[in-house]
């Protein structure tokens, strides 16, 4: 590994990802714990935000590979019309959409590994704004699901279901 990273010579090429984590000051963490989840289900979530102060990052976390070990996880599971039998770690699909907005802003979709949060700027959005965040977590058959919706910001922010003013922080993550 070179001091800037992956190297990217055949030899070395078993990265296929790395992330950085750091804490800024003043941010605080504020979450949803989402219990019982149903395999692949879209859920939708809000933050409002009151006003514009600093950025922001969203994040959707759940058990990484090899956590739980592989004897709980098997079979296959079938998404869009295909079968697929080979994955043995969650996949997440987590989209940020703004305001009324039918269009995601910002997303990713990975299997879990690590978290990759989505930055939003703090030109990226005004006070009021209400922003929308989908998941969708595909647990590959493991016995258990659940996960964890993120903001990290510099305001107390509530992460809630749609349509609803229900927090749910369980602190059972760590």
């Amino acid at each position: 590994m070179s001091r800037f990273g992956p190297q990217t010579d055949s030899a070395n090429n078993c990265f296929d990802d790395f992330s950085i984590s750091h804490k800024r000051t003043g941010y605080s963490n504020n979450w949803f714990d989402q219990n019982s989840a149903v395999d692949s289900e879209e859920v939708f979530y809000e933050v409002t935000v009151p006003a514009v102060d600093g950025d922001l990052y969203f994040s959707v976390e759940t058990y990484p590979h090899s956590v739980i070990p592989s004897s709980c996880f098997g079979g296959s599971y079938t998404f869009q019309g295909t079968t697929y039998t080979s994955q043995t770690k969650p996949t997440v699909f987590f989209a940020l959409y703004k305001n009324a907005a039918s269009s995601w802003t910002t997303y990713t979709w990975h299997a879990f590994q690590f978290t990759r949060p989505l930055l939003v700027a703090a030109s990226g959005y005004a006070a009021g704004d209400v922003w929308k965040l989908t998941t969708n977590v595909y647990f590959v058959g493991s016995a258990t699901r659940e996960y964890t919706v993120h903001v990290y910001s510099k305001q107390n922010l509530k992460v809630v279901k749609q349509g609803t003013t229900t927090e749910s922080i369980v602190h059972m993550d760590g």
